[in-house]
């Protein structure tokens, strides 16, 4: 977890409490956000997303070969690293 989740003790003092700002922080958004996100990266890197957006700026329209630029995610293999629990569950997605 990021050291940063919270504010640390003493940060809500009474000028910030009655002042009109809005103070935010990291709470909750390791929840189904970040696998949604994750599943997001996923697909466009399959579908070849990487390759066609920077094109697509540039007003050029080249087709891949056809043996290239997509993954068939049921016969692909995913190593996820570092992630903890948070992705608990995810693999159900991939099947």
């Amino acid at each position: 977890m990021s050291p940063q989740i919270a504010p640390p003790a003493g940060y809500y003092y009474p000028e910030l409490i009655e002042h009109p700002v809005v103070v935010t922080n990291f709470r909750e958004i390791f929840n189904d956000h970040i696998g949604a996100h994750v599943m997001a990266f996923v697909l466009h890197f399959a579908r070849g997303l990487h390759v066609y957006l920077p094109q697509q700026l540039q007003r050029q329209w080249k087709k891949m070969p056809r043996d290239t630029g997509t993954v068939h995610l049921p016969e692909a293999t995913a190593l996820v690293v570092g992630v903890y629990n948070r992705f608990a569950g995810l693999d159900r997605l991939w099947g």
